[in-house]
């Protein structure tokens, strides 16, 4: 996938299992492409001040699809979403905390 490298995009194409090739352009996208580079997920590119943006572009998504390691560590990653907790997940855990501990039978506290 060919992105700017923001979040949505970036959990998409991770949830997906596809490589990543990622153009930051503003805010938190750099430092995205940083992470997704550093973890071997993405080729990325410092810019779109580059000279040949369109021949760098072709070479990142190039380099992309022929890299049997980027496509596994994509491979991996997508299992590692699809184990995350779903918001129902984490919406049924709050609901028990906050109803807290049950209390024991015959006490008579009161919480104050």
């Amino acid at each position: 996938m060919l992105c700017h490298g923001g979040s949505g995009t970036v959990l998409g194409a991770l949830a997906a299992g596809v490589p990543l090739v990622v153009l930051p352009l503003f805010a938190d996208q750099p430092e995205n492409a940083r992470c997704l580079r550093g973890s071997g997920l993405a080729v990325t590119l410092p810019g779109p001040e580059i000279d040949d943006l369109a021949g760098a572009l072709r070479v990142a998504v190039e380099t992309a699809l022929a890299d049997p390691d980027l496509r596994a560590r994509a491979a991996t990653a997508a299992a590692e979403v699809a184990a995350m907790a779903t918001l129902d997940d984490l919406f049924d855990r709050f609901e028990v905390m906050a109803a807290g501990p049950a209390p024991a039978p015959g006490s008579h506290s009161v919480a104050v």
